[in-house]
């Protein structure tokens, strides 16, 4: 493959996942605003799918998006570590299996609001107005995010030593983080950038945002 074109597949199975180091920067405790460019080979799971999280089961919970059963994005996160709270879109992004799309979760902690959004797989990173919002807002209350010393976690989340949890077959090609809705862009990891060197090669690379992102396991390889 070439620069530009690639993306990581993941199998979903035990072992095979990408992490990236715990950081101040990836340490948002307000408003955050989560972007992933990906594709799914069953967009309805038979068992909940965590595209993106900062999460460790053991009492370090930070945020997570998640992909229900019935196909509708979860946003999930902390105010402690070790509580749980969460927003539903109300709708189902329209996308087929193995079908790109861009999704966009995006969490106000002054008013606790979440808001879901879909965006043209086409546009390599597209901005604010590029996106539109799926389904209603969902309305929450002032709120905050817990500090966890967790790993950002993509392909599922760590569940007391077990990742990925709730993993799920699959590319992805870009994962993004903001602190703050629009705001200062603290992870851009660009799988789409990546040139091929083999089979699981390489195993790692430097995001854009100059975090080295680790491809973990045996069973994940690199598509164009």
């Amino acid at each position: 493959g070439e620069a530009g074109s690639s993306a990581v597949t993941l199998p979903g199975t035990a072992g095979n996942y990408v992490s990236v180091p715990d950081s101040a920067a990836l340490s948002i405790v307000g408003s955050i605003d989560v972007r992933v460019c990906y594709s799914m080979a069953d967009v309805t799971p038979a068992t909940k799918a965590t595209l993106v999280a900062k999460w460790t089961h053991t009492l370090q919970h930070s945020y997570a998006l998640d992909i229900e059963t019935d196909g509708r994005p979860t946003f999930y996160w902390s105010t402690t570590g070790a509580d749980l709270v969460s927003s539903t879109a109300t709708v189902a992004p329209t996308v087929a299996n193995d079908a790109l799309i861009w999704l966009r979760a995006t969490l106000d902690t002054t008013t606790g609001d979440v808001k879901f959004y879909t965006g043209n797989p086409a546009t390599p990173s597209p901005n604010a107005e590029s996106y539109t919002q799926l389904g209603a807002t969902v309305a929450g209350s002032a709120t905050s995010i817990f500090d966890s010393t967790s790993l950002l976690y993509v392909g599922g989340y760590n569940d007391a030593g077990t990742i990925p949890s709730q993993g799920w077959a699959g590319n992805v090609r870009r994962v993004q983080v903001r602190s703050g809705i629009d705001g200062t862009l603290v992870f851009d990891a660009r799988f789409d950038g990546v040139e091929i060197v083999g089979t699981r090669d390489p195993a790692s690379f430097t995001a854009e945002t100059g975090q080295t992102v680790t491809l973990n396991g045996a069973a994940w390889d690199w598509v164009a």
